[in-house]
């Protein structure tokens, strides 16, 4: 007897190698042979090790990131629900991700986990409200450190459910002091 094993259709350790999603397969039928150029990375370590820490290198945005995602935490904390509702919608837009791999950006991925945060914690929280607020919060202050300070382009726009994990993978490495914030340079 030979036990099935199922293996996620994204990595979290970039050295396991991941199967090929039946979607690779079946993509160069309709003449789609690559991912698109604008999404190289097929696994969350290798985004954040290599774009979403370039992406961050400046304290004051990675501050306002630090201050919104802290936020985010303490709403969600509040609101357990809205905390399931994210990790539900995050989990569904990794899920999604190898299928949406194909698109030239984030927009179809973004409505999908967007959608469904909002829907589920709406659902849950009887109030529409929240998931917006949360939202708003949450990028917001991310968004104005990009556009302000970092004078790039928000990886939400490209890679959205590994941007937003990123963003709390960002918050824990600044808070036990394994990514610092030089508070002197945010100062100037």
């Amino acid at each position: 007897m030979v036990a099935a094993t199922s293996r996620p259709a994204f990595s979290l350790h970039p050295a396991a190698p991941s199967p090929q999603p039946a979607i690779d397969k079946a993509l160069p039928e309709l003449g789609i042979t690559t991912p698109a150029l604008t999404k190289p990375h097929g696994d969350l370590m290798t985004f954040f090790n290599q774009t979403y820490k370039v992406e961050h290198s400046n304290d004051t945005s990675r501050l306002l990131h630090v201050i919104g995602t802290g936020l985010v935490i303490l709403v969600l904390l509040w609101k357990p629900a809205a905390a399931v509702s994210m990790v539900s919608a995050l989990g569904l837009g990794m899920a999604a991700f190898p299928y949406l791999r194909y698109q030239p950006n984030g927009l179809v991925e973004f409505a999908v986990v967007g959608v469904t945060f909002v829907l589920l914690t709406w659902r849950s929280t009887k109030s529409l409200m929240l998931p917006i607020a949360i939202m708003v919060c949450g990028y917001g202050f991310a968004w104005v450190g990009h556009f302000v300070f970092e004078k790039n382009q928000p990886a939400t726009f490209i890679y959205p459910s590994f941007s937003l994990a990123s963003d709390f993978i960002m918050f824990g490495q600044t808070v036990s002091g394994r990514w610092p914030i030089d508070f002197a340079s945010v100062m100037a």
